[in-house]
């Protein structure tokens, strides 16, 4: 699972895609929900959570 935020949220649809795998998931992080994780990048506060996907 990748965490991004909205500046980054291509790169981390670029990084979760695989050669042989499905097109990832994403969804945005509601503004309510709290969390702790950051952009992979930045690490800044997450707005993006994307699973890759497998074959």
């Amino acid at each position: 699972m990748i965490y991004c935020c909205e500046e980054h949220v291509n790169e981390g649809l670029e990084e979760a895609l695989s050669d042989e795998g499905l097109p990832p998931e994403f969804e945005r992080i509601s503004m309510g929900e709290s969390t702790l994780e950051k952009c992979f990048i930045c690490h800044s506060e997450a707005d993006y959570k994307i699973t890759p996907m497998s074959p």
